[in-house]
């Protein structure tokens, strides 16, 4: 990969990291597994904030994530998964109280200073469990490794993630619940989908690939307007359009030209699903070209 002066400086640089990484430790790992959790009334009683919405910020160095709802009357269930030898974890909460802070809830598997993390047998691995019904608004960071983050059943105000150095998909598998103010979607290396976004409840979206194939799937159900920007940067994107809302697409060049949609009527450099006028509920989806074919999936309702 050439590394010049641009928006792939961070791309190459985490390439190079990798490469060291690879190298970097070899020796023999002492594994070790942390369980933490604690149930909704202990949480309400250790102070959620007056709203009762918890702020949830997990990272991960080296390893992979796993996130999705807990059992019935659980705040949250953590187990980690890690190498004592070069890592160590850190779990905090901190409640709210009545002063109108929210509750925070840190989850961190980073490594040891002055250690450097790497694969040599090393296994890395966070498993976290979140209360349904609980307003969120989640920072996640996801590490060298393979990550699913299954949001199915859960209240999600606000989601920021940014991804590793490997695959990552974020699903939003049931409608939100609540009204998410933005999501931000980041994957700087490795392959990234992004399912049925029509559930975040999202009025702002956006999804940023890097070096590695991007799906992006809208389907889902939209009970707002919304505006969707998706960057790919090198490699294929994917795009599922939604059957329910009125869609607006526009394309960036070179893929602009290349764009054939049954259904859709050009306007310009736009492109609008036959539905667009007469939806109640309308999507506005920009698609900023990069190194890579355009996929463009359209499923009708039948």
């Amino acid at each position: 990969m050439r590394c010049d002066a641009g928006r792939l400086n961070a791309r190459c640089a985490a390439a190079l990291l990798i490469g060291m990484l690879l190298v970097a430790c070899a020796e023999t790992h002492t594994k070790r597994e942390s369980v933490y959790g604690a149930g909704v009334q202990e949480g309400s009683a250790a102070g959620l904030g007056p709203d009762g919405e918890l702020h949830v910020a997990a990272n991960i160095s080296s390893g992979g994530i796993k996130l999705r709802s807990a059992e019935s009357g659980r705040l949250y269930d953590a187990v980690l998964s890690y190498c004592a030898d070069h890592t160590e974890p850190r779990v905090v909460f901190e409640p709210g109280g009545d002063s109108g802070a929210r509750a925070a809830l840190t989850l961190e598997l980073h490594g040891r200073v002055g250690v450097f993390q790497g694969f040599g047998g090393e296994t890395n691995r966070m498993d976290l469990r979140l209360a349904r019904g609980v307003p969120l608004d989640m920072d996640l960071g996801l590490g060298v490794g393979e990550s699913v983050v299954d949001l199915r059943g859960l209240s999600v105000r606000a989601l920021r993630v940014l991804g590793g150095a490997g695959d990552s998909r974020i699903v939003f598998g049931d409608p939100n619940p609540e009204p998410a103010g933005h999501v931000v979607i980041e994957g700087p290396i490795g392959d990234l989908s992004v399912d049925r976004v029509g559930n975040s409840n999202a009025s702002d979206v956006r999804i940023r690939g890097g070096v590695g194939s991007l799906e992006v799937d809208l389907r889902g159900a939209w009970m707002r307007d919304a505006t969707i920007l998706v960057e790919a940067e090198v490699g294929n994107l994917k795009l599922t359009l939604p059957e329910g809302p009125g869609v607006a697409l526009w394309v960036g060049n070179p893929w602009r030209e290349k764009v054939e949609l049954a259904g859709y009527e050009r306007r310009g450099d736009t492109f609008f699903s036959e539905s667009y006028d007469a939806s109640q509920r309308k999507v506005h989806v920009r698609i900023e070209a990069g190194l890579g074919r355009l996929f463009i999936e359209r499923i009708d309702r039948t």
